[in-house]
């Protein structure tokens, strides 16, 4: 299936587009699940800040704790306010844990921790009004850093996952512009060679034809938009060097035979057929007798006078109303035996396409029929049945008419 260029330039972009839509997307899903686990991180930071901070002040509940009436009162008014405000500050961490989704199990056991650190806590101080802060130190002594180290740990867990999603995404990130890099310079590559290598070449083949090297081709046998001006090029090209070469070596007061002659030896190197031959339609295209022929066989066609049935070839191609037609496989034809013999001739010789032009007097009467054969199924690529027949006015003046 062949595509028009426009529509690889519009695949190739698309797919580049593509590409850079998902490696930003990849980059940016990368970047949010960072900053999530830059969340955590943070949340477990706090929780474990303020559980060492609880660890250490429990050494000082400890160390100062009243044993007697004046300094209860006095710790009662100055450490038990400071000892409830870290507390719900400790509980306000922990409950900030519910945003994590990662770790759960950990989370969920760091909480379960936490409540009976509390519960336990609250237990010996007793009353509210009246705690027991000589009791409620020993426990903070004994039971902080337990708590402390519990969230000492899930703070290096979260903090080796953020490390290692942000290694990932260093290297996504790096993998991503190689890629893009790569897929770059292999679209830049493609259309180089696709597009601006083409029209380079087609432009320097212009430029030759129009210094007057007539017959310069351009080698591009694509169907894509520069693929037709290829062709519409060569055509020209071809038309115009077969003309001025017919022209230029054609002796004076030529025969059509001489002419005949010379167009096959200035065609044959453009349009690359193995067969030139030319028939009289005295009897129309019942039987058309064979005058002049030009070959390059192996197995030679016949060069006496013969005489072909082609009504039904002409009738299968339409060939009288448009004036030139071709025959794509000569191989293939349903004709009976008797219709089918010049065809069966040609493909005796390994000849596969078959063009046929028909020429004119000056009265507008068929006269004459040029045909020109190919080894290859594929001549109709070219459109060479167009160019011999955008000629037939030429060839008509120059193979039927006597030079005087």
């Amino acid at each position: 299936m062949k595509f028009s260029l426009q529509t690889q330039i519009l695949t190739a972009l698309s797919i580049f587009a593509l590409l850079f839509v998902g490696a930003l997307s990849l980059n940016s899903h990368h970047f949010n699940v960072g900053l999530e686990y830059q969340k955590n991180l943070a949340l477990t930071q706090t929780l474990s800040l303020r559980s060492s901070s609880l660890a250490e002040r429990a050494k000082t509940y400890g160390e100062v704790a009243p044993r007697e009436f004046s300094a209860y009162d006095r710790d009662l008014k100055l450490f038990y306010p400071n000892l409830k405000k870290e507390l719900t500050n400790l509980s306000q961490s922990v409950e900030a844990l519910d945003a994590i989704t990662t770790k759960k199990d950990e989370v969920e056991a760091l909480k379960q921790k936490h409540t009976l650190f509390i519960n336990g806590l609250w237990e010996q101080i007793g009353d509210v009004d009246e705690p027991r802060l000589e009791w409620g130190a020993r426990y903070l002594a004994e039971q902080a850093p337990i708590l402390r180290d519990a969230t000492k740990n899930l703070e290096m867990q979260m903090s080796e996952i953020a490390t290692n999603n942000f290694n990932n995404a260093k290297k996504i990130n790096k993998l991503s512009w190689i890629f893009g890099a790569i897929s770059i310079l292999l679209i830049l590559t493609w259309f180089w060679r696709r597009v601006t290598r083409r029209i380079s070449l087609a432009a320097d083949s212009c430029k030759q034809v129009a210094e007057g090297d007539f017959g310069t081709t351009i080698k591009d046998d694509s169907k894509d938009e520069i693929g037709q001006f290829s062709g519409a090029f060569n055509s020209l090209s071809s038309r115009t060097r077969v003309v001025l070469g017919v022209l230029d070596k054609l002796p004076a007061h030529a025969s059509p035979s001489q002419a005949f002659t010379t167009l096959w030896k200035e065609s044959n190197e453009f349009l690359g057929h193995k067969w030139q031959a030319m028939f009289n339609l005295e009897n129309g295209f019942d039987k058309v007798k064979l005058v002049a022929l030009q070959q390059n066989l192996e197995n030679e066609f016949p060069s006496k006078a013969l005489e072909f049935p082609i009504e039904r070839i002409a009738k299968t191609i339409n060939l009288e109303k448009k004036g030139h037609a071709v025959w794509e496989d000569i191989r293939r034809h349903t004709l009976q035996p008797a219709d089918a013999k010049l065809l069966r001739e040609l493909t005796l010789r390994k000849l596969q396409t078959l063009v046929l032009v028909v020429l004119k007097d000056k009265e507008q009467r068929p006269t004459r029929l040029l045909a020109f054969a190919w080894s290859e199924n594929s001549a109709e690529n070219v459109g060479v049945s167009g160019f011999l027949g955008g000629l037939s006015r030429f060839f008509s003046k120059l193979l039927t008419e006597d030079k005087k």
